[in-house]
């Protein structure tokens, strides 16, 4: 099994939080999973030089402070290392507009909520190969 070097989750719902942690954890995924419950937060790990930049985000769309999509639109102008290599999925139980609305800010996964197993498996095969997520580089 592949593992991710590192997981972001970034959902303002603590339970969605808990139970993808919890499902990352059981599958063995990843050792290191970082949670952010808005946009502000999810920006200052994902700009923390001291931590193994994450190198799969699940981002939630709709979040005080700042959203999803706000995210989205600070992260592109932000310079990190190998930031092609960090991919990003929209996990959303939103609408066929928001899903319009982000093709127009860049090409990114999109999963409907709830994140299962299944789901999970899938990204990580898709996305992830042994050589793209052992390493264990700081930035």
């Amino acid at each position: 099994m592949t593992k991710v070097n590192s997981v972001l989750l970034i959902d303002d719902d603590h339970i969605n939080n808990y139970m993808n942690e919890k499902l990352i954890r059981r599958l063995k995924i990843s050792d290191t999973i970082h949670v952010a419950t808005n946009g502000s937060e999810a920006l200052q790990i994902v700009g923390d030089q001291e931590i193994l930049c994450p190198s799969l985000i699940f981002l939630d769309l709709s979040m005080p402070a700042i959203d999803g999509f706000q995210f989205l639109e600070i992260y592109q102008k932000m310079e990190i290392p190998d930031k092609d290599k960090i991919l990003i999925v929209i996990l959303t139980s939103n609408n066929f507009k928001d899903v319009v609305r982000l093709k127009q800010i860049g090409n990114y996964e999109f999963l409907m909520k709830p994140l299962n197993e299944e789901k999970l498996l899938e990204i990580v095969e898709k996305y992830f190969t042994s050589s793209d997520v052992t390493s264990d580089t700081r930035r």
